[in-house]
């Protein structure tokens, strides 16, 4: 996977306590140079420590957040020129 010289998404949203960024990607190999879009969800929690975390693993209680993150991505997604 390539990433974009600045490193940061091109769209993010937080949803409750999930949180969601589309990332624009550039192919390798048979798809050399050809732009697509990547979805990634996370979560931040406090340690036992009280330090903030990121996971990617979710409880059923994310599963509303989760939803409304994908549908977002989705109709964000659909109105990209590329």
């Amino acid at each position: 996977m390539s990433e974009t010289n600045d490193n940061k998404p091109i769209a993010s949203k937080q949803c409750d306590r999930v949180h969601a960024a589309i990332w624009r990607q550039i192919g390798e190999g048979d798809q050399a140079g050809e732009p697509y879009f990547q979805l990634t969800l996370s979560r931040n929690y406090k340690d036992r420590n009280g330090a903030w975390q990121r996971s990617h693993h979710f409880s059923v209680r994310d599963l509303p957040h989760l939803a409304l993150a994908v549908d977002w991505a989705l109709k964000e997604l659909l109105m990209k020129p590329e």
